[in-house]
């Protein structure tokens, strides 16, 4: 940095990123983040002076094309965060990467948009117009500047990986690696995709429809790491479920006492959900050489819809989204974003109900819920935040008393969300299916928040049958073997067998009418059995151990 002009560019770059990275994060973290964006300022003087040192008199081989890249990075960063609410992600990068030209003219068409280049020029006008020579600065204190900038960025990279990883010029080239070790996984999602076609063919060839009039609407509602131990209707002291408890008085809901999630992440846990898949055939075969829900659901001569709040891309997707564009009607509620922080809250699924044409004839309704997934506090508006630390009934220090209210608000708003979803089809024939991925751990077994380890808490999930009164009229049958099953155990890899039954599917191969909750026959002594990466359990095993024994156990 010798010259006015070497100056001017470092300046110019520290602003494209600082106003890159808070135009990012406030798309979709707190405020409060921003202040990590001023690494930029030691990562760029740790470059320059690195470049300086090793090109010397050539260093403008260094420094007009990383002024020409942080310019670039910036605008994309800068136009994602406008248009997406979101930073570049690996699959926005596939997108493009698999454009064809009319593809192309149609997202200029929609999404042309010259507010980007306006900032970034204008940032480059104020950058170059403030006169500020560094050249009195490096000499004397170079070697120290250089060191306390290796030790800030060290300490950002180990500890703060996860809010730098936003700076524009880091983004680029992380997501951009990401994308690149991503691309087995894309291909290996295209080859899941052949293998369903090859299935739902198979199958749909040989339909035989047994039993009398299916349900006009079946809707599948997934939930996130809700706990049914938080649920006022599962005994919960505090009224989180209001909404369905008045459902439950007036015998329109059925729920389940006893069931739990086969693991407690994700992925695993629904691609054995959405699947005839279990970890009794995952011993002779991949979860994915099976029949799906939403196949199978088409081959019912059900109309598919799959509307989902959660990200459309990203690790969290891999297992869902093959599934997912099997339906005949896709939508997320964000198009590009992966990141759990920009997500909307589980209301716009009703707005995204309004706005499909639904068919006249018999349809089937996946939704995805955001739920409770983590970082509670913005997982409901303002309004729901009716719970406060004073309201829980434990003795730990406020800052978790706010978390655990914070969690019981998130069950509160999915109380109403549901809610709110039955009242738009009530006077129909509609049956629905609500059930959480997995549950959350708060507390009960460490002094941790999450899914740490195996226990009883991320296992406990909600599962629970709504019917309309025209659906338990139609169907008194299966709502009353439902209804006789209630409180017998349970693990959710196998409710597709029960969506299987109420579609009158009997007939397929891989359905067995011992798994199904709409039988007298129901098998209620297959073993729960947890397979995880590290340990095979019993959940029998698990679920007599009591909540915040450490809690207890630390001020004897």
């Amino acid at each position: 940095m010798t010259t006015n002009k070497t100056s001017k560019i470092f300046i110019a770059i520290v602003i494209l990123n600082l106003v890159g990275y808070i135009l990012a994060i406030l798309s979709f973290m707190p405020i409060d983040k921003i202040k990590y964006g001023l690494y930029i300022v030691p990562l760029n003087i740790l470059l320059f002076i690195i470049a300086k040192k090793i090109l010397k008199t050539k260093f403008n081989l260094f420094l007009y094309p990383y002024f020409i890249f942080n310019i670039i990075a910036s605008f994309i960063t800068i136009y994602c965060a406008i248009n997406f609410k979101t930073p570049l992600t690996i699959h926005m990068l596939d997108a493009v990467a698999n454009t064809n030209q009319n593809e192309a003219k149609e997202f200029l068409y929609v999404y042309l948009d010259f507010k980007p280049m306006i900032i970034v020029a204008i940032i480059l006008f104020i950058s170059f117009m403030i006169k500020i020579n560094f050249n009195k600065f490096t000499p004397r204190y170079e070697l120290i500047t250089l060191l306390l900038c290796i030790a800030i960025s060290v300490f950002f990279v180990v500890k703060k990986w996860d809010r730098i990883r936003y700076i524009p010029s880091i983004s680029i080239i992380d997501t951009t690696i990401n994308y690149i070790a991503s691309m087995d996984t894309m291909n290996d999602g295209k080859n899941i995709q052949a293998f369903y076609e090859e299935t739902f063919n198979k199958y749909a060839d040989k339909f035989k429809q047994t039993g009398g009039v299916l349900p006009k609407n079946i809707i599948f509602i997934i939930g996130e790491s809700l706990q049914r131990n938080y649920m006022g209707i599962y005994g919960f002291y505090l009224d989180t479920t209001p909404n369905l408890r008045e459902l439950e008085n007036s015998n329109n809901l059925i729920k389940f006492t006893d069931t739990i999630a086969p693991e407690y992440r994700t992925n695993i846990v629904l691609r054995q959900v959405l699947n005839f898949s279990n970890y009794e055939t995952d011993k002779s075969s991949k979860w994915w050489q099976h029949l799906n829900i939403i196949d199978m659901a088409k081959i019912a001569k059900y109309c598919t819809y799959w509307l989902s709040n959660q990200e459309a891309y990203g690790n969290y997707a891999n297992n869902i989204r093959p599934v997912a564009t099997r339906s005949d009607i896709l939508q997320y509620s964000s198009k590009f974003s992966n990141n759990f922080n920009a997500a909307k809250f589980d209301e716009i699924l009703l707005d995204m109900l309004d706005d499909i044409n639904s068919t006249n004839g018999m349809n089937f309704y996946l939704l995805h819920l955001m739920g409770s997934h983590t970082r509670f506090n913005q997982r409901y508006p303002e309004n729901f935040a009716k719970f406060t630390p004073s309201d829980m009934q434990i003795n730990l220090p406020e800052k978790k008393r706010k978390h655990m209210s914070d969690y019981a608000n998130t069950v509160l708003y999915n109380d109403y969300v549901i809610s709110e979803i039955f009242n738009k089809f009530k006077d129909d024939d509609t049956l629905i299916i609500y059930l959480s991925d997995h549950a959350e751990m708060i507390y009960e077994d460490e002094d941790k928040v999450g899914r740490y380890r195996l226990n009883r808490w991320v296992l406990e999930i909600p599962l629970i049958f709504i019917a309309s009164d025209k659906f338990k009229e139609l169907h008194s049958e299966i709502w009353l073997q439902i209804q006789n099953n209630k409180n017998r155990p349970f693990m959710s890899d196998d409710i597709i067998h029960t969506v299987a039954d109420i579609m009158g599917l009997e007939n397929l191969d891989e359905f067995d009418p011992h798994r199904s909750l709409a039988r007298a026959d129901f098998n209620a002594s297959r073993a729960r059995i947890i397979h995880t990466d590290k340990e095979v359990v019993d959940y029998n095993d698990l679920k007599g151990a009591k909540p915040y024994d450490w809690a207890y156990q630390d001020k004897k």
